[in-house]
């Protein structure tokens, strides 16, 4: 729509009409005169008002109007945030020792700074469809009842303001009551007993904005409505940062990519009500913030925190709050939970710069090179091409990349995946937020290379932001037990193989392996597990993103272990995990207790298991139920999909999980009726390829996802795909998995380091 520009000056002008800045009308005569339609250009100056200023016109569906200030021209100030600009010099400054009320809908005002010094909200709305862009609203009241804005009308918007008010008053921003669906979007909240207090019924949604300095909370609110808080700043609080009251069950709220900082109470309180769930928290930075108790179970599992030691902000007592590089929350924001993967932006509301390009001395002007990236897998720079325009086709990651080689080979880094681990720490990864890729080799000739005769952990040093282990594309199984890489053990008294522990706020991939017990003897203190995942400070503290687990080939040994408690192939700990194409067999033990299972995977904590094939689960002493797949206390939160469990003494799947689809077992408790020997093309030698007449094949929704199987192959496209980890029935693509617009020219990779 074109709008009608009226003109407002200090003092008017001319013929007073608002037809031009010659003709402008004074603040109050523009007030009393604007119109559906129009914008108001209101020039930079000081306004004075000893008396409520009342906006009663409203504009409509296709007429809204605008109050818009500018400097010299209209439209000069529509580029800057209300925080950089100097009222009355810069912007139009509104000064009032009485209130500023918007009763009117669909207004917006934009470029303007409105101070009172009204005992209640110096700025207050009451319409529909308020908002209010590039604004400043300060109360300089010090009374226990006031503050810099009031919303009590529905669909307000508040979009880089900038907000402040002493600490004596009662709230610097209060969405009230009434207030529905609210959306404060890049702004700054400062003062204030409480920054920003969200009533019930609101709906609110509050994105990158910084709010600090507050004498009680930065946030509070309460839960009869959902609330939404995404990548946010809480500073600097004298009690709780986040103090969340009267929980409502049906209205769960999160806060996710948020940072809190300098609490003098609790990051987040939960003070009252019992239902759950009701605060949902997810990848969160936390310093100086206790957050070990002060909450109940309405405040449930925190996913993926990461702790800083130091302030994370570049300068926070000059309200600088970018991400500081030494920060954890430094370019490792995620983007869903499943698996965790990183979007590279900062946690909080303001992002760093990233470093300048640079052309390397030989390079065209058109060729420039992307200082300490590596290319997220599947994606490639074309030397020579238009460096626009592959960055417009192609996502970057923030990554320095170590590549390290285990093998018996005379070149190799590592001899042993014991060796690397015990040199694994920030001397050996020496700069923060870097990728790690371990790659084992078969160097031996042989069919299989035992890789080791030791327990492993995986624990990651705080520089290792991402931690891969791999085997060499000529070296792994493809889907067959006795050849690849192996990791084997066979002494008594061990609690696992491979074993995640404290990764520092890394993710981990760990794929393509043979894990296998032969046998686990003699262990009386807790069930063994030929993979396991340890636990984070509590079930509700979550210290890592998802582990994941691919291509993995997880074997229980022969069978004559004397456990007496039983065995697991795979048992999660409270952190997420996904496993994908993996075979768990010969999970079996003959021990002597009278009540402990085997199981083949335990999945715990919000864990996925995809197209994983589970066969011969057994403790041949046991009372209690064994179990092909199961899940834990929270199992509602898991997904089990596409997966097949066979030759289980007791229950395929267990009953305590939820949100499965296509499982193919030979009990009652699968969804498709099968028989063991009916599946495979050979389970008695571990081939589990499926025969023509398996119920498992074709039983999966036709896809075009690039999803591969246990053999590395490409799932056809567009055709019904097979349970469990091999695709033989449904078909292969044989066709090179590149995307479409791979270059032909050689691809350059920075910054690669041993």
């Amino acid at each position: 729509m074109a709008f009608n520009e009226k003109y407002v000056t200090v003092t008017g002008g001319g013929l007073h009409d608002g037809s031009s800045e010659a003709n402008a009308w004074t603040l109050a005569e523009g007030v009393a005169n604007y119109a559906a339609g129009d914008r108001v250009n209101v020039k930079a100056g000081t306004y004075t008002a000893s008396s409520a200023i009342t906006w009663s016109t409203s504009g409509g569906q296709y007429t809204p109007v605008h109050w818009r200030g500018y400097k010299t021209s209209i439209g000069d100030l529509d580029d800057l945030p209300a925080v950089q600009r100097v009222e009355a010099t810069d912007i139009p400054f509104f000064d009032n020792t009485d209130r500023f009320y918007i009763t009117a809908s669909n207004v917006a005002f934009s470029n303007i700074s409105f101070e009172s010094n009204f005992v209640a909200a110096g700025v207050q709305t009451g319409g529909k469809s308020v908002h209010f862009f590039r604004c400043r609203m300060v109360t300089k009241s010090t009374s226990s009842t006031a503050r810099a804005f009031l919303s009590a009308g529905t669909y307000n918007v508040l979009t880089a303001c900038y907000f402040e008010a002493p600490s004596t008053a009662d709230n610097t921003v209060w969405i009230y009551q009434g207030g529905s669906a609210a959306r404060i979007l890049d702004c700054f909240i400062t003062g204030g007993n409480i920054g920003l207090n969200i009533y019930p019924y609101t709906y609110a949604v509050v994105c990158n904005t910084v709010i600090t300095n507050s004498a009680t909370n930065s946030v509070s609110f309460n839960g009869t409505s959902p609330a939404f808080f995404r990548s946010c700043v809480f500073h600097n609080a004298g009690g709780d940062l986040v103090s969340a009251g009267n929980a409502d069950g049906n209205a769960p709220c999160s806060i996710s990519s948020c940072v809190f900082s300098n609490a003098g109470g609790y990051a987040i309180n939960q003070s009252t009500g019992s239902e759950t769930p009701f605060v949902m928290l997810s990848d969160n930075l936390y310093y100086d913030s206790s957050f070990t108790s002060g909450r109940t179970n309405n405040i449930v599992y925190d996913f993926y925190p990461t702790v800083d030691t130091a302030s994370p902000f570049v300068d926070a007592t000059s309200n600088d709050f970018t991400i500081d590089s030494s920060s954890n929350g430094y370019g490792r924001q995620f983007l869903f939970e499943s698996a965790g993967p990183t979007s590279y932006a900062d946690i909080g509301a303001i992002q760093h710069a990233d470093p300048a390009y640079v052309a390397p001395p030989d390079a065209s002007a058109t060729t420039k090179i992307f200082p300490f990236r590596s290319w997220v897998e599947g994606d490639f720079q074309q030397e020579g091409a238009d460096a626009d325009e592959f960055v417009e086709k192609h996502e970057l990651q923030a990554l320095p990349v170590f590549e390290f080689s285990v093998g018996s080979g005379a070149d190799r880094d590592y001899n042993s995946l014991t060796a690397f681990f015990a040199a694994f720490d920030n001397t050996l990864v020496d700069l923060p937020k870097s990728k790690v890729v371990v790659t084992c080799y078969n160097d031996t000739g042989a069919d299989q290379w035992i890789a080791e005769t030791s327990p492993l952990t995986i624990s990651c040093p705080t520089n290792c932001l991402e931690f891969v282990l791999t085997v060499d594309d000529d070296s792994w199984h493809k889907g067959d037990h006795s050849k690849g890489v192996a990791l084997k053990f066979s002494s008594a008294q061990v609690s696992s193989v491979l074993h995640v522990g404290a990764m520092n706020g890394a993710k981990l991939l760990v794929e393509r392996l043979v894990l296998d017990t032969n046998a686990l003897l003699g262990l009386n203190t807790y069930t063994p597990a030929v993979v396991s995942v340890s636990n984070g400070a509590s079930i509700q503290y979550i210290p890592v993103p998802a582990n994941v687990f691919k291509n993995l080939i997880i074997r229980g040994g022969d069978g004559t272990a004397n456990d007496s408690r039983g065995l697991k192939g795979f048992s999660g700990g409270s952190r997420p995990a996904l496993l994908d194409g993996c075979i768990v067999e010969n999970i079996v033990c003959d021990g002597t207790s009278s009540s402990i299972t085997s199981i083949g995977i335990e999945t715990f904590f919000r864990s996925t298991v995809k197209n994983c094939t589970v066969n011969n689960v057994d403790f041949t002493n046991t009372t209690g139920t064994n179990l092909g797949i199961s899940g834990a206390t929270d199992g509602t939160y898991g997904f089990v999909n596409e997966c097949i469990s066979t030759n289980v003494n007791g229950d395929c799947f267990g009953a305590s999980l939820a949100n499965t689809s296509n499982l193919v077992a030979d009990d009652a408790t699968g969804t498709i009726q099968s028989t063991a020997a009916g599946e495979f093309v050979d389970a008695a030698n571990s081939d589990y390829k499926l025969k023509g007449t398996a119920s498992s094949a074709g039983i999966v929704a036709a896809t075009n996802a690039k999803v591969t199987d246990i053999t590395g192959k490409l799932r056809k496209a567009g055709v019904a795909q097979d349970a469990g980890a091999f695709n033989n029935v449904a078909g292969y693509d044989d066709s090179p998995v590149f995307p479409p617009d791979q270059p032909t020219d050689p691809i350059i990779h920075p910054l690669r380091s041993n």
